[in-house]
């Protein structure tokens, strides 16, 4: 099985080498900073997930309390994402990445200072603002700024290690 896993990987590498490699520098540069942005999000988010539960008993939450403070993450997103798509339309979807980048570096500081479960509900909401934010404007840079022969390889590209972050991200938060 492992060594399935390290030739599906060899296979993505160099196949991602050769689509990079026709690439010009100014996009090799500004697609690597779109995925490096990306790759500390993802590891962001998913750091919190081993912990936070922890974090919310720790404050006097229950189990109850665990699952209200977890999906309030979502009131966030879904309230954010349609403001946040039409922003990133009609003005710029880098500002849009940025609101989400500034966010998900804000937010660690409200769990932080969080000290009862009303507080944590309203900051996990915050926080679901960044995924809204980030995973609008993200895909839509990455298909904005790819030729149009390789967009679906790019964004293929750009999609399919995520899920690997995110549970990397875990792993670091419990660690």
């Amino acid at each position: 099985m492992c060594d399935g896993a390290v030739e599906v990987l060899s296979v993505w590498g160099n196949s991602v080498l050769k689509i990079f490699s026709t690439l010009s520098p100014k996009l090799t540069s500004d697609l690597l900073g779109l995925f490096v942005a990306a790759l500390l999000f993802w590891c962001s988010i998913g750091s919190l997930l081993g912990t936070l539960p922890l974090y919310i008993q720790h404050v006097g939450g229950t189990p109850q309390d665990v699952g209200i403070v977890i999906g309030s993450f979502s009131i966030g997103l879904l309230l954010s994402r349609r403001p946040l798509g039409q922003m990133a339309d009609k003005r710029s979807r880098k500002i849009v990445l940025l609101i989400g980048i500034s966010v998900v570096a804000i937010a660690p500081l409200g769990y932080l200072s969080s000290v009862s479960i009303p507080v944590l509900i309203a900051v996990r909401a915050f926080h679901g603002i960044s995924i809204s934010a980030l995973t609008t404007a993200y895909l839509a840079l990455v298909a904005d700024i790819s030729p149009p022969n390789i967009r679906e390889k790019l964004l293929a590209t750009c999609c399919w290690w995520l899920p690997w972050v995110w549970r990397s991200g875990q792993l670091w938060g419990v660690l």
